[in-house]
């Protein structure tokens, strides 16, 4: 039986970072003490952000698995739905319908939810104050060296200017990245058999962000619960915000430079 993390509640999406979180947690022999699957009313959101599941890109996704298995970052299969995972895992959820991640009715439920402390954030926008505020301490997990590596496609700008995977945590506050740092490790790059000029630059991007980003994120999390199960005896280190560079989503033109740094390129003939 897993091993219940008292006061840690997880806002459950049906992103893939949900799955590896949940997985790597299980696999380490653990479980939030409460899950809240997060759905999103007249959005796309829920449904976008598992895309690349479809069985064209299978091997692809296959493939990625078997290198990430040998470095040992492997969560677990991330193609299943959010709700497959922890039906199989037999874990317990409860369900809150939402019009955005700041919507007043998640604030007031993590209000007034006084038995936990802290909420592993799993995306799904950008938290406001107002429920940043509502009494609880968001641990998230940022695909970059902060503050070196904040912002936006921060998996790619790592890999581009740093020539690594970077994954920091934090505990959120209203600034972009800029919150406690409670973690942080630097992973070397790996490569995969990918043809990112046949697949094109931004389905390559789509694979690597979804089926890449999420098990090192993962892998990160569970470092942090395997070296202490509360979150109380985590040391945080406050960030120097005049240090530092954000970035923004990566420009069409800079695309294919950085993920061919993942990419064993084929030269194919076409015709």
């Amino acid at each position: 039986m897993d091993k219940k993390l008292d006061g840690v509640l997880l806002l459950a999406t049906a992103h893939n970072i949900t799955k590896a979180y949940i997985n790597k947690l299980s696999n380490l022999g653990l479980r939030p003490s409460r899950i809240i699957r997060l759905n999103w009313r007249n959005s796309s959101y829920s449904n976008k952000v598992e895309g690349l599941s479809d069985k064209k890109f299978s091997n692809l996704i296959s493939g990625i698995n078997n290198k990430l298995k040998a470095r040992e970052v492997f969560t677990g299969d991330l193609t299943l739905s959010t709700e497959r995972v922890l039906d199989d895992l037999g874990w317990e959820r409860q369900n809150i319908t939402i019009d955005h991640i700041n919507d007043e009715k998640l604030k007031a439920f993590l209000r007034d939810s006084v038995e936990e402390k802290y909420t592993i954030f799993c995306g799904g926008g950008i938290l406001r104050r107002p429920i940043l505020n509502c009494g609880k301490k968001f641990i998230h997990i940022h695909p970059g060296l902060v503050p070196d590596v904040r912002g936006a496609d921060c998996l790619l700008w790592s890999a581009l200017v740093q020539n690594q995977i970077g994954m920091s945590a934090f505990f959120m506050n209203a600034g972009i990245d800029t919150g406690d740092v409670i973690g942080q490790r630097s992973y070397p790059l790996p490569h995969f058999d990918i043809d990112s000029k046949q697949l094109g630059p931004n389905v390559t991007r789509d694979l690597l962000i979804n089926y890449v980003d999420p098990h090192y994120r993962a892998h990160l999390l569970g470092n942090l619960f395997d070296k202490a199960l509360n979150p109380d005896s985590w040391a945080s280190t406050s960030q120097d915000l005049s240090e530092g560079k954000s970035y923004y989503f990566m420009h069409d033109a800079l695309l294919p430079q950085a993920i061919n740094k993942f990419c064993q390129l084929k030269m194919k003939m076409v015709g």
